[in-house]
């Protein structure tokens, strides 16, 4: 086993729906900041989208990974953290987080889900709808080694943002 291997995370934070309307007076402004477990200080940030609970992103993250190597695959044991917070003049105010495990990534496999965000007093809200964020994920010198090539998630995240954002309709995963 060979520790402090270090593998690449590429992060597309693509859309969240449903976001709680934490403001007193208007609505919400929406960021995201992204780092992996126990190094929050080397965070990064998404551009804030102004007044709205369904922001949409096409922000593209290359985060440094601490993997381990064993059996010839290069092995990551932390998580992705997602905050997401509410842009105040005064003082900002954190809506919500996502925990992402990455152990069960593919090696050059772009994975593109619907993650529940985790927010005080969601369990409570009256339309039954959950805040959700839509992200694709892509491990680069880690995960599960299927013999694909990186060839393949560069081209999934290029073709991608050609495109700019895609709408919610236009793809298989729905919100639900």
């Amino acid at each position: 086993l060979k520790k402090g291997t270090m593998g690449r995370l590429d992060v597309r934070l693509c859309e969240a729906v449903n976001l709680p309307d934490i403001q007193t007076f208007g609505k919400i402004s929406p960021y995201a900041v992204l780092y992996m477990e126990g190094h929050r200080d080397d965070s990064v940030k998404s551009a804030t989208r102004d007044t709205t609970t369904n922001p949409t992103w096409s922000d593209l993250f290359k985060m440094e990974v601490p993997t381990s190597v064993t059996k010839g695959c290069s092995i990551c044991t932390h998580k992705l953290i997602v905050e997401f917070w509410n842009s105040n003049v005064i003082s900002d105010n954190q809506i919500g987080t996502v925990v992402i495990d990455l152990s069960e990534l593919k090696e050059a496999d772009v994975d593109e889900k619907w993650f529940t965000i985790k927010c005080d007093g969601t369990e409570s809200l009256a339309d039954g709808k959950q805040p959700k964020v839509r992200m694709r994920c892509a491990a680069q010198d880690f995960g599960i080694n299927d013999g694909k090539m990186a060839l393949h998630l560069q081209n999934s995240f290029d073709a991608e943002a050609s495109m700019g954002s895609m709408n919610s309709s236009a793809n298989s995963f729905a919100p639900g």
